[in-house]
């Protein structure tokens, strides 16, 4: 029997610890720089769980964060989006894809709002 765990699915079961899609489709391990075995759960959860990550992903924490919730940045990125998204050929409408969102929170602050093609 074939696994049917992707490094996206895998993701999506670890929300806000630190990880991300690599270039080479990898689970990759932002706090410490590295790729993590994604098709075994028990791979990551150790990961997570070692004392290295735990420092690494504090020492992120304490970088300054941006206030995301200024109108001004709203807007600021909303334009930017909507300009990136025209000198792309990209449809509006792909903000609306789960992925592209999920995308954008693992790179933001849960706080900041990400629109919707319908405001933009």
């Amino acid at each position: 029997m074939t696994s049917t765990i992707t490094p996206q699915k895998r993701l999506r079961e670890y929300t806000n610890n630190c990880l991300s899609i690599n270039k080479k489709n990898e689970l990759f391990c932002d706090s410490c720089k590295k790729s993590i075995d994604y098709k075994k759960k028990c791979s990551v959860t150790q990961h997570l769980e070692t004392e290295v990550h735990t420092s690494n992903s504090k020492k992120l924490k304490t970088v300054p964060n941006i206030n995301f919730n200024t109108d001004e940045f709203q807007e600021n990125f909303k334009n930017n989006l909507i300009i990136w998204l025209s000198a792309s050929d990209v449809p509006f409408d792909k903000l609306n894809k789960k992925t592209f969102k999920c995308f954008l929170n693992n790179y933001l602050r849960p706080v900041f709002k990400i629109p919707s093609s319908a405001t933009l």
